[in-house]
């Protein structure tokens, strides 16, 4: 509850926030469905609801400046504070093993059940505004709050493929940083420093100086950035990273092109990625490669890893049709698979729309869907006929429960 009053305190201080008009905004809508699932031979009725009440009290930005040579700047952005009976589940603790005496935790999130809580919902939401506080000449800047980032990872994993990336917030806790940059003609340049632990620990994890560095580029349609990622003074010497990237936009085509290392005493490990798309309405192309030399630290040996993905799409308006279709190519670690996906919309009428979609892959699974929604008969409501949750027809994998899907009549009115 503190943190939330300092919050209000600093949105009155700070002055030139929006406050909403105070008008309720009330959504709702019911439904009844009758289905049959083809594959349990079971049937019967199932009713659905949801509603929200949504009242905004407080939102928008906030900005501070002072004046002089040299300045100080404070930003709170996107801050909001609204009553909606979702709600958000909070912890609420009985003392005692006793009920009745129960000690709400404001902002504890719930994420699993315990015995010595109960859930509620809080009907208020509150969206804590994101803070920038710098010193600036409007060209340098040193920026004291923000969240440090000491990585240097711009190679893009392909589907599953877990490409190497150093961040060093994963590796040591970094308990305060500030950053030193400025931008010079085309050119940006910031250097972030820190320690990984503060004065206030009685027992820091490690005591050291995390570092980082990054260094951009725009010379449109081209744009490079550079990133450095290391520490000193640590127990252990931590592993340095280091990252290159180069962007270039000519419409149609847009091309990427990666490159990280990481330093990690005797062990290198590196990675490099190459990208290209084109966007040619109604179709989109795409090709990512990766190649990379990554340490496992299971085997504790480098392995080569190399990978593939074309991507093919189509989005076509041919009315009264909308034709979606998506072929996908992969080849991870050597092993070639493919998907290819389609959907098909057509609107009958006004009031009648048909929906269905097609799915079938290399690993032989086939799903598929089909449905009517009707509108304009009763209104404001909506009846719809389908066949849903036919995920893989060719029952191929063995945890797959749904086969044939399901036949559900559904008819549903919304305010």
């Amino acid at each position: 509850m503190k943190k939330l009053a300092l919050i209000l305190a600093l949105l009155l201080a700070m002055g030139g926030f929006a406050i909403a008009e105070m008008e309720p905004t009330i959504t709702g809508d019911a439904s009844i469905s009758f289905g049959y699932d083809l594959d349990e031979g079971t049937w019967g009725l199932l009713n659905a609801s949801s509603s929200t009440l949504t009242l905004t009290l407080v939102s928008g930005s906030a900005e501070k400046m002072g004046e002089g040579a040299w300045y100080g700047v404070i930003e709170l952005a996107d801050f909001s504070i609204d009553f909606d009976d979702a709600g958000t589940h909070y912890a609420v603790e009985a003392e005692n093993g006793d009920d009745d005496a129960l000690d709400i935790t404001w902002g504890t999130l719930i994420t699993a059940e315990t015995p010595d809580e109960v859930f509620v919902n809080v009907p208020v939401s509150v969206t804590v505004p994101s803070i920038t506080a710098k010193i600036t000449d409007g060209n340098l800047y040193f920026q004291f709050y923000s969240e440090p980032d000491f990585d240097a990872d711009f190679v893009a994993e392909i589907e599953e493929d877990e490409a190497t990336d150093y961040s060093f917030d994963e590796d040591t806790l970094v308990a305060g940083s500030f950053e030193f940059g400025g931008t010079f003609g085309p050119a940006t340049v910031a250097l972030q420093a820190g320690t990984a632990g503060n004065y206030e620990d009685t027992d820091p994890q490690v005591m050291g100086f995390p570092l980082g560095l990054v260094i951009g580029l725009d010379v449109s349609p081209i744009m490079v950035d550079v990133a450095l990622a290391t520490g000193l003074a640590y127990d252990t010497a931590p592993a340095t990273g280091i990252a290159f990237q180069v962007k270039a936009d000519v419409a149609p085509l847009s091309v990427t092109a990666a490159f990280d290392m990481v330093l990690d005493g005797g062990t290198t490990a590196w990675e490099a990625s190459a990208g290209i798309s084109a966007d040619v309405s109604p179709l989109t192309i795409g090709l990512d490669v990766y190649y990379g030399n990554d340490y496992d630290d299971v085997t504790e040996a480098l392995l080569a890893d190399s990978d593939l993905d074309v991507a093919i799409g189509l989005d076509a308006d041919i009315a009264p049709l909308m034709v979606g279709v998506d072929v996908d190519l992969l080849n991870v670690i050597n092993n070639l698979a493919w998907t290819v996906d389609a959907t098909v919309d057509f609107a009958a009428s006004e009031d009648i729309a048909v929906a269905a979609g097609f799915g079938m892959g290399s690993d032989d699974i086939i799903d598929a869907n089909l449905s009517v929604e009707m509108t304009g008969i009763i209104d404001p409501m909506t009846f719809t006929l389908a066949w849903q949750a036919a995920d893989d027809l060719t029952d191929v994998a063995a945890d797959e429960t749904e086969v044939l899907g399901e036949i559900v009549f559904t008819a549903s009115i919304a305010y």
